[in-house]
């Protein structure tokens, strides 16, 4: 913007003061800031500033004019002249001199006598004012090879910086990914092992749950029949296959073991085996094996032969050797049909035979007479091959045995007689006669600490009134064997202990 140029005008005595924008001086003859002293008295200033008649017009900055007023002017006082006055019309300047000029501006520095008035002048217009000069922008001064280097230092130092924690954030990432996934892998390895466990433990408790019926071992048994069996009595074959069938038991037949001879033997499925030492029964891997149980079917003729020449006895160790039955578990049994067709003589040397063959090798036989018969024998030994080993357990090795789908005690005292009752080889008559002595467990248990030697036979002379069927009993007492079991099932701390061992 223009700098102002200030003209002081002063009224020194009583006159007018007529000046034009013509006679004052140029502002470029005029230093910054610089001020025009005009007054009104006779006497010039020696240093009164005469403007040259060749200097050029005003410059764009405006003035400040100083207007002094003295004790002895006019009435109008420190006021300007009225607009359209004389006096208003010898103090403007002169209208060909304005041209395009902003018009003054009037400042009022007071009502007092000695009061100041101040106008501003502006130029023409922007356009007659010189251009700014552009500045020059400083050069540059060239970097040495210390200094670029020391920049190239500096810049490689922030990209590797920038690189390092790009790649720690990238490692964060990873780390973070990986967490998860390790958190995803350890919820899902405790999710499989606690199914794992789940499986086991159901496993555990359908492989120890106690077998009381027979029938349920069927369906882990398959009668294996010879080819020539199942040829020559292809019907006992099918009503057998259909009595088993209906317990989930099954029914094949093999090849010949013995040519002429027809044979009868057992595959069971294992999926459990019993562990001795813990006394639990252990899940297996599923597996089949024939049982040392198998059949030899003979004919009562055939029987009556072999007696008669001496070679039952030799026939039934190739029966053993063939069928791979060995050990001290094993069973050979003849199935013998037809007996009641010999005669008395020819049935005499049959029996003594049979006798012998039992005696001497360990054979058992049974007899059958009719289809429904054999059928029938067939079906036994079959539940009894399955059931035998709990049937073992439940009287050996396991220290209490209860019955299934018992009742619930009504009372404590029906509770105690029922635990008693559930005892092997003992009834209702035997838990009653114990629970008139002793009413409680706790009354047991204090007599048996008492006197722990006298312990096994503590109850041996309890009176027993009436047997299971309510008939008198012949022995009135409970007995040695009864009181033995009461205490091992009770009051015995091994695990192992056999209840069975009464002697």
């Amino acid at each position: 913007m223009a700098a102002l140029d200030v003209i002081d005008i002063s009224d020194g005595e009583d006159g007018e003061i007529t000046f034009s924008q013509a006679s004052l001086p140029p502002s470029s003859q005029l230093s910054a800031g610089e001020v025009i002293d005009l007054s009104d008295s006779d006497t010039e200033p020696d240093d009164a500033f005469v403007p040259a008649p060749s200097s050029p017009p005003l410059s764009s900055q405006p003035q400040m004019i100083e207007l002094d007023s003295s004790s002895e002017d006019n009435s109008s006082g420190d006021e300007f002249p009225e607009l359209g006055s004389q006096q208003f019309a010898a103090r403007a300047p002169s209208r060909s001199n304005r041209g395009s000029h902003t018009p003054l501006e009037t400042r009022d520095s007071g009502s007092s006598a000695g009061s100041k008035r101040t106008r501003a002048l502006s130029d023409d217009s922007e356009d007659e004012s010189e251009p700014p000069t552009p500045v020059k922008k400083p050069r540059r001064s060239r970097k040495t090879a210390e200094e670029k280097s020391k920049a190239e230092s500096e810049k490689e130092a922030k990209r590797l910086e920038r690189e390092a924690k790009k790649q720690e954030k990238e490692t964060q990432r990873l780390e973070k990914e990986a967490a998860k996934a390790a958190r995803e892998e350890e919820r899902a390895r405790k999710k499989e092992e606690e199914a794992t466990q789940k499986t086991a433990r159901r496993s555990f408790k359908a492989a120890n749950k106690l077998v009381i019926d027979r029938k349920e071992t069927l369906k882990e048994t398959t009668i294996v029949v010879s080819a020539s069996l199942a040829r020559a009595y292809s019907g006992i074959v099918a009503d057998l296959r259909t009595k088993v069938g209906e317990y989930g038991g099954q029914v094949e037949a093999e090849a010949d073991p013995m040519t002429g001879y027809d044979t009868i033997r057992f595959r069971r499925r294992v999926t459990k085996a019993y562990d001795t030492k813990l006394s639990v029964w252990q899940h297996c891997e599923p597996k089949d094996k024939f049982d040392q149980t198998a059949i030899l079917w003979l004919s009562a003729q055939k029987l009556a032969e072999h007696g008669a020449r001496g070679t039952l006895g030799g026939l039934v160790d190739t029966f053993c050797a063939r069928l791979a039955l060995e050990g001290p578990k094993r069973q050979a049994v003849l199935l013998i049909h037809g007996m009641a067709k010999l005669q008395s003589q020819a049935r005499g040397a049959a029996d003594r035979a049979l006798l012998a063959l039992e005696m001497a090798h360990d054979a058992f036989h049974m007899c059958a007479e009719t289809p429904a018969e054999i059928v029938q024998r067939l079906y036994d030994t079959a539940c009894d091959v399955g059931h035998r080993i709990h049937k073992y357990l439940e009287r050996s090795h396991l220290p209490f045995c209860a019955e299934t789908r018992q009742p619930k005690g009504k009372s404590s005292a029906e509770t105690w007689e029922g635990a008693l009752a559930s005892l092997y080889r003992m009834n209702a008559e035997h838990a009653k006669a114990i629970a008139k002595v002793y009413p409680t467990m706790n009354s047991l248990y204090c007599a048996y600490e008492k006197d722990p030697q006298a312990g096994p036979l503590l109850l041996a002379h309890i009176p027993v009134e009436c047997t299971a069927n309510g008939q008198k009993r012949v022995r009135d007492k409970l007995g040695p064997a009864l009181s033995k079991r009461v205490f091992t099932v009770l009051y015995e701390t091994d695990p192992l202990r056999l209840v069975v061992n009464d002697k």
